[in-house]
C-alpha cells in the first residue's frame, strides 16, 4: 500500500511540496530516533474556525488572539487546529496554513499547547501540511486517515501514516480515531502496537470513538491516548484517561472542569451529575440542529452562550456551507 500511494501521488506531491526539499535531510535524521514528548495531561479544545458573513464564507482570523486567551483562562491547557470541530477537511490548502499560522502565534503567547491536524486532504497536501507542521514547529501532528481510499487493515492505516510521519519527523505524531466520521473502523491496539513499531515519532491517538472498550485497552505507560467523546468524559478518567480533546471544551469548558476536578478528587456524585447535565445539552442543541449536523448545532451553541454574556466575546458563525 505504502509504495503503491508512493507511485500514484509522486509527480504531484513533488509539484506541490517543494519546501521538503529544503528540510528533507534534517528530518531523515531526525527519524531514527524517537522524538522527546512530554506526557500531555489535561483538556484540550478542537477549536471551531470562523467565517466571514459573505458569500464565499472565506476564513476569518480577527478574533484567534482573543479565543486563545479565554480558553486559557478557563483552565483549557492545548488546542487542536484543523480538526473535524475546526472543519479543517472544508478548508483549501492555504486556508489551512494560515489558520495554523494564526492559532500557532496565538497558542505561544499564551501558553497553550497546539496540535495541528494535517490529513482528510488529497495527500499531496497533507504532506504540504505536514512540511508546514514541521517548519512553524508545533507541539503535535494530528493526523486523519485517507478519507477517499480508505484503509480497509491495520497494515494499509499504518503505512499511510508513515508516510505522513515522515515529513514532520521532529515532532509528535498522533493518529485521529474518529470512525462514525471517517468509516475507518480497525482495532486501535492492534494500531498502535504496529505504528510503535513502524513509526519512531509516533506517540498515540486521538481516540474518538464510542468504543471505550478499545480506547481503554490502548492505555499504557509512555503513550498518550486523548479522549475525544464529550458524552464519556466521567468514564473515560475512570478508566485511567489522563487527557482530553472535546468540541464542548469550546463552549462550556467550565463543564468539562467541573467534571475532571470532580473525578481528580473522587467525587463520582458530583461528576456523575455534571455529565449528565452536559450530555443533556449536547442533546438539545442536536435536536435543534439536525438537518445540519453536528458542528452547526455546536457553532449555535457557542453563539448562544455569547449572547448570554458568556464565552469569549464573539460570535463564532455558521459552519462552512456546501448546499
Amino acid at each position: 500500500m505504502e509504495q503503491y500511494i508512493a507511485a500514484r501521488y509522486e509527480e504531484e506531491v513533488h509539484a506541490t511540496s517543494m519546501r521538503a526539499t529544503r528540510a528533507r535531510n534534517t528530518k531523515v535524521q531526525t527519524e531514527s530516533k524517537r522524538v522527546k514528548f512530554f506526557d500531555f495531561k489535561g483538556l484540550m479544545a478542537p477549536v471551531f474556525t470562523a467565517f466571514k458573513n459573505n458569500e464565499e464564507q472565506s476564513l476569518e482570523v480577527q478574533n484567534i488572539d482573543r479565543y486563545a486567551e479565554w480558553l486559557k483562562s478557563n483552565r483549557i491547557s492545548g488546542v487542536l487546529v484543523n480538526g473535524m470541530s475546526g472543519e479543517g477537511p472544508a478548508l483549501g490548502l492555504s486556508e489551512r496554513m494560515r489558520n495554523a499560522e494564526a492559532w500557532w502565534e496565538a497558542a505561544q503567547k499564551y501558553e497553550l499547547v497546539m496540535f495541528l491536524q494535517v490529513g482528510g486532504a488529497p495527500l499531496p497536501d497533507v504532506l504540504v501540511m505536514a512540511d508546514h507542521a514541521h517548519d512553524l514547529g508545533v507541539h503535535a501532528v494530528l493526523c486523519l486517515p485517507e478519507l477517499f481510499y480508505k484503509p480497509t487493515t491495520i497494515e494499509q492505516l499504518v503505512s499511510y501514516m508513515r508516510l505522513v510521519a515522515r515529513r514532520c519527523a521532529a515532532l509528535p505524531f498522533f493518529y485521529y480515531h474518529l470512525p462514525l466520521n471517517t468509516g475507518v473502523y480497525l482495532n486501535m491496539r492492534d494500531f498502535c502496537k504496529l505504528a510503535e513499531e513502524t513509526i519512531p515519532n509516533f506517540y498515540g491517538i486521538h481516540f474518538a470513538s464510542n468504543d471505550l472498550d478499545d480506547g481503554e485497552a490502548c492505555l499504557r505507560e509512555g503513550r498518550v491516548i486523548i479522549l475525544g467523546n464529550s458524552r464519556l468524559l466521567a468514564c473515560g478518567l475512570l478508566v485511567g484517561f489522563e487527557s482530553a480533546l472535546m468540541t464542548v471544551l469550546n463552549i462550556r469548558p467550565d463543564l468539562g472542569w467541573a467534571i475532571w476536578n470532580a473525578m481528580l478528587n473522587n467525587n463520582l456524585e458530583t461528576a456523575r451529575d455534571t455529565q449528565m447535565l452536559l450530555n443533556n445539552k449536547i442533546s438539545y442543541y442536536m435536536g435543534r440542529s439536525n438537518e445540519h449536523g453536528y458542528i452547526e448545532a455546536m457553532k449555535q451553541w457557542f453563539d448562544d452562550e455569547v449572547r448570554q454574556g458568556n464565552g469569549p466575546g464573539f460570535f463564532i458563525g455558521s459552519a462552512r456551507k456546501f448546499f
